[in-house]
């Protein structure tokens, strides 16, 4: 290793590796980066392209010619899982070299939060929430819940709080005030309109309208807003049955990957050690505060979603539970904290889509398996599931505390605030707050804001701003961000201007004179769906996708060399149906697009496209393995992205981790960064 990465692994190691993957905290942060940029450098060919243009840039052609006989000759099952790991020891060197690195380089994806119980949502809060978002809700409330208690939080503010269903929800817990920020007066209007319709607390809930920007007006703005904070008289309640700090949540996560690195997995080539070779010791998720009494008492639960889902489409018998088969064939290079999800025998859904967004809309009835292709990005769109889908999200267990007090309650402003009540509850009140008052719907000034910022979902820049700002404002004392679409992220000829954020990597490029930069097509990758959809695919999934991409590719091709230029007359090229066939296809493209430029030809035109669909028929193969290549690289993206945001926090002081709180099955982007005001 070369001095300047020495240096980079010698500063501030103490407070930045916990970040990394768990193979690289007891090597350091100057092997992981090197290591990182050196494979996604390397392989940048798998995902540095636009999918339409597969055929016209002849993208099968980067694929190493000794990999072909392995990629062509996989059965879905086995394609399915090289993206968790799966490999064979025959196999060339630097297909299982790319594997093995892969998996090593990613952050675990597995919910890790199973002793934090979700938020059971009562029936009337749960209208207009698909599934999906009833199962983000849950979990996102019941974490941010267990920070604020942490940290003792007198408010919550939302950034892109939607209509406000989490803030209804945390609020419903902690008894907290909670602001929801909308960059848009309509949404925060429409969220106004649906809280009105709840049993809600005057001043409990409030949404305001702040176009979040990185620059000092919103700074301003947003500080004003906090001076000007109207608390409620309660702070945060106890959780009950819910009752479990931060802290036991990283001992829960410690004691999955020991269970999993004991396990004799696969030699890592490159390192030359086992992964159970590693210092558990460096696996802290969030440091240990020094007053243990902070901590709240906790009791062990166990989520729904950790629970093996049985009857899945997968059925890899040559596996056992973990990967490994009975003989030396085959061997699963397996992750921390990534078990293989099976799906229901009635249902398996996954979304393919050229463009990939965070949340791309799907509609999931029983008994039905269907793959929904979209060409367009959106952050946020519908989800509608069934009833009887297989993959719902049921909450289960109340973990709303009431403390039903007197018409006067006696309130201490220690760290713990004990009020003497009718039906002798207990209810804990904020060091902070100010507690004088004689009925429990009133509001106190607070002497000082403790605030935790939130955002379920940040997209693009979002979650950069968000950042930059907690170390700009000292109220700001607890930060749980999700992220989303990166790709959204403001893109110069340079790259884009948020990526990297952290000195650390920033000195680390610069020193190493690295020139790869991360491209718009990376960063879509990073936000594309995890390998959890990918191992539920089944045959006929994979055939659907593989005439997307062929289908659309083609035409792309035709376009790029004749004299006509195509353009949309509707809003898509192709509906789901026109892809049962190549004719049907083309007969679409005649119907919904018009051709510009010189006099243009029907006939000639379809004879050009059947042309070009069989010049391309052997290619078509391919299309698969390279999505699998992707899906073997989208975590090692998304885990420096995030990586690098852990460390921009990190060297700014506080105390910094990274988790996943959802199913990544039911919700992709499940990382959520932490950050506590020291």
């Amino acid at each position: 290793m070369d001095t300047a990465v020495n240096d980079i692994a010698r500063k501030d190691s103490a407070d930045l590796h916990h970040l990394l993957p768990v193979s690289y905290r007891a090597m350091g942060i100057g092997d992981y980066l090197r290591d990182v940029f050196a494979l996604v450098e390397r392989y940048e060919w798998v995902y540095d392209f636009q999918l339409t243009r597969f055929f016209a840039d002849s993208v099968w052609k980067n694929i190493p010619k000794e990999w072909h006989e392995v990629l062509l000759s996989l059965s879905i099952e086995k394609l399915n899982q090289m993206p968790t790991g799966y490999l064979q020891v025959d196999w060339p060197q630097s297909l299982k070299s790319l594997i093995q690195q892969s998996v090593t380089l990613s952050l675990p994806r597995q919910q890790c939060n199973s002793r934090l119980q979700p938020i059971k949502i009562d029936r009337q809060m749960c209208q207009g929430m698909s599934p999906k978002k009833q199962h983000e809700v849950s979990n996102m409330a019941a974490y941010v819940s267990g920070v604020c208690q942490e940290m003792q939080c007198s408010a919550v503010v939302d950034v892109g709080s939607g209509l406000g269903y989490i803030d209804e929800v945390i609020h419903s817990v902690t008894g907290l005030k909670v602001v929801g920020v909308e960059s848009e007066a309509c949404r925060s209007h429409a969220a106004e309109k649906r809280l009105a319709s709840q049993n809600i607390p005057l001043g409990a809930i409030e949404a305001v309208t702040l176009n979040m920007q990185d620059d000092e007006e919103t700074e301003r703005k947003l500080q004003e807003m906090l001076d000007n904070l109207e608390f409620m008289d309660k702070s945060v309640k106890g959780l009950t049955d819910n009752e479990c700090d931060i802290q036991s949540e990283k001992d829960n996560c410690l004691q999955r990957l020991s269970a999993h690195y004991e396990r004799p997995y696969l030699k890592d080539g490159h390192h030359g050690k086992n992964l159970g070779q590693f210092d558990m010791g460096h696996f802290t998720s969030l440091n240990k505060r020094n007053n243990d009494n902070e901590k709240l008492e906790t009791k062990s639960g166990k989520c729904q979603h950790d629970q093996d889902r049985n009857g899945g489409h997968l059925n890899v018998s040559c596996l056992d539970s973990y990967g490994i088969t009975s003989a030396c064939e085959s061997q699963l290079y397996t992750a921390p904290c990534d078990t293989a999800h099976t799906v229901s025998s009635d249902t398996a859904h996954t979304v393919s889509s050229d463009t990939a967004p965070c949340d791309t809309a799907h509609t999931v009835s029983s008994d039905t398996a269907h793959t929904v292709s979209s060409d367009t990005a959106s952050c946020h769109t519908a989800h509608t599931v069934s009833s009887d889908t297989a993959h719902t999200a049921s909450c289960h267990t109340a973990h709303t505390a009431s403390c039903h007090t007197a018409h006067t309650a006696s309130c201490h402003t220690a760290h713990t605030t004990s009020c003497d009540t009718a039906h002798a509850a207990s209810c804990h009140t904020a060091h902070t707050a100010s507690c004088h008052t004689t009925n429990g719907d009133k509001k106190t000034v607070s002497t000082e804001s403790r605030v935790c910022m939130i955002g379920l979902h940040c997209c693009g820049d979002l979650t950069p701003t968000m950042l930059r700002l907690m170390t700009k404002l000292p109220d700001i004392k607890a930060l749980v961000c999700i992220s989303c679409c990166y790709h959204n992220m403001q893109y110069q000829e340079a790259g884009y201007q948020n990526f990297p954020m952290s000195h650390t990597i920033q000195t680390y490029l610069e020193q190493n004179s690295i020139s790869w930069k991360l491209s718009k097509f990376g960063a879509r990758l990073a936000a594309q769906e995890t390998s959890a959809r990918w191992r539920a695919q089944t045959h006929i999934e994979h055939s659907q996708h593989v005439k997307h991409v062929a289908y659309r590719a083609i035409l792309e091709e035709y376009v790029d060399q004749g004299p006509n230029d195509a353009k949309k007359l509707k809003r898509r090229i192709a509906r789901k149906k026109h892809f049962e066939s190549f004719d049907v296809y083309i007969q679409a493209v005649l119907d919904r697009c018009c051709f510009e430029g010189e006099e243009f030809c029907a006939e000639s035109c379809v004879r050009s496209l059947k042309e070009l669909y069989k010049s391309h028929e052997n290619h078509m193969k391919l299309i698969e393995p390279i999505t699998c290549l992707q899906v073997l690289l989208q975590p090692v993206l998304e885990s420096l992205i995030l990586i690098d945001r852990g460390f921009y926090l990190a060297e700014h002081g506080f105390e910094t981790t990274i988790l996943p709180i959802f199913d990544d099955f039911l919700s992709p982007r499940n990382m959520a960064i932490t950050a506590m005001r020291a």
